[in-house]
């Protein structure tokens, strides 16, 4: 915050105010030399004289440490605002850690759904080993299951050019765009569950969708999400900032009923919690591969190879 001294005999009175400008570097008096680096100025503190040169020095170290209290009482201010913004919201929805991103189903919800899933495996199971009846393979629910994990890709270089919020503000408007095209990637769209998992990460948990048809689907996510974006800053008109050169590296992993009774077979000794954590980490895994590939791609489990590989649209698979 700094004070304006307008000092021309001819100006017109005028009554303090605050105007909000530009930021610019703060400047220290009398070889005070304070670490305040990472403030910026919130504002001008504006006094006007009738009478040339009518502030001494005196005047303006006083008005400079005005200034000073002042910021520091807005900032103060602006600390205990932030505490009371979106309270009752927090008393409401405790689950909700982030506000920002509520219209989506959360990393605790995905985790608590892959859980349930993995319990009514266990169930069918024990009900299968108990009964007298074979039943075949296409009874059990659900058949396969599969997962497309998608991260936004350079996201160091956009907050570096356009600030943390705005890699937020991106990230929802990509969760957006992949909830949006759902229902024309996925027939049984019902049966996928779009969630955001923390910074730039969002997962789909699919069922009863072949490899093919998810890694097929998530080359069609990576391509809509490439290119330029349009992202909502706020709620002012104007507000909308497009950025160029947005990509995505998208993984896929995919699992056979059979290969789920594995994981309850006889001498595996593994809790629910366990086998969910595999899955989450194997998603973990896959987009680290595609990150450390350059990003822009799509890596999915190969049958043949038993590992993930770089997927090719139209590639011929079992």
């Amino acid at each position: 915050m700094e004070d304006n001294r307008h000092q021309s005999g001819d100006a017109e009175p005028s009554q303090p105010f605050a105007v909000f400008f530009d930021p610019k570097p703060d400047r220290e008096n009398d070889g005070e030399k304070p670490d305040r680096r990472g403030e910026q100025p919130m504002g001008v503190l504006y006094v006007a004289s009738y009478d040339s040169a009518a502030f001494t020095e005196e005047d303006q170290r006083v008005l400079r440490v005005m200034a000073r209290i002042i910021a520091d009482l807005l900032r103060i201010y602006t600390a205990r605002q932030r505490i009371t913004t979106g309270l009752a919201d927090l008393i409401k929805d405790p689950i909700t850690v982030d506000p920002s991103f509520k219209e989506f189903l959360s990393e605790n919800d995905f985790m608590q759904d892959l859980e349930a899933m993995l319990n009514t495996i266990k169930e069918q199971l024990v009900a299968d080993r108990d009964s007298q009846v074979q039943l075949s393979p296409d009874a059990y629910e659900p058949r396969e299951i599969s997962f497309i994990a998608i991260e936004i890709d350079d996201q160091e270089r956009i907050a570096n050019s356009y600030g943390d919020q705005t890699l937020r503000n991106l990230s929802r408007t990509v969760g957006q765009r992949i909830r949006d095209l759902l229902p024309a990637l996925f027939t049984n769209y019902t049966d996928c569950k779009l969630y955001y998992i923390y910074g730039c990460r969002f997962y789909l948990f699919l069922r009863n969708f072949s490899l093919e048809k998810t890694a097929d689907n998530a080359e069609r996510l990576r391509k809509t999400l490439e290119g330029k974006i349009l992202v909502k800053q706020s709620d002012l008109p104007s507000s909308t900032l497009a950025l160029s050169k947005v990509s995505a590296h998208l993984g896929v992993t995919w699992y056979l009923y059979e290969k789920l009774k594995e994981f309850f077979a006889e001498g595996q000794d593994r809790s629910i919690a366990d086998i969910s954590s595999t899955f989450y980490h194997s998603l973990d895994f896959i987009l680290k591969l595609g990150a450390s590939e350059g990003g822009n791609n799509v890596f999915a489990w190969d049958p043949e190879t038993k590992t993930y590989v770089a997927y090719q649209p139209g590639e011929d698979r079992r």
